[in-house]
């Protein structure tokens, strides 16, 4: 009896151990820290102007930036450009759920980025893209390089694909 008792007690914490690991996900990959960045909204048609400085939001990559959320109606082909007659530009396009920690065990495909450092004409930056899902993008402007600061102007354009 004491056998049987033994494992009926064994079996039971085994099983709630195991549905405790089959409800656990471990997270492989943290959020960067673009996530607690303060961020501003930018509109599809709309350029705006702004400043890189040392006290923007500190990036993944060391260096400083500014982070925009841009809502992307279904089925729009997006063009994003950043220019700046100060600093070779860098550009970061990604799906808001990108800014989230990347959990073992999740189905989803990984969330979408593209990133940019010279297509929009020598030292500048483009990404052209007919985003999927529609929703919530985030937008980084930033500098190739340490110490990159100065002026800069993002232009973004939506337009029904052709």
């Amino acid at each position: 009896m004491r056998r049987l008792t033994f494992l009926f007690v064994w079996l039971a914490l085994a099983g709630h151990a195991a549905s405790g690991l089959q409800n656990a996900t471990p997270i492989i990959a943290p959020a960067p820290p673009e996530a607690s960045c303060e961020r501003a909204t930018v509109t599809c048609n709309t350029s705006l102007n702004g400043t890189l400085e040392e006290t923007d939001c500190k990036l993944s990559s060391g260096l400083h930036g500014d982070v925009y959320g841009l809502e992307v109606p279904a089925k729009m082909f997006v063009t994003v450009l950043l220019t700046s007659p100060d600093i070779d530009t860098y550009l970061i396009f990604r799906e808001e759920r990108a800014l989230e920690p990347i959990r073992a065990m999740d189905n989803r495909p990984l969330p979408v980025t593209l990133e940019d450092d010279n297509s929009g004409g020598g030292t500048n930056s483009r990404v052209a893209t007919a985003p999927e899902p529609p929703g919530l993008w985030i937008i980084t402007a930033r500098g190739k390089k340490v110490g990159s600061h100065g002026r800069y102007t993002l232009t973004v354009k939506c337009e029904n694909p052709k």
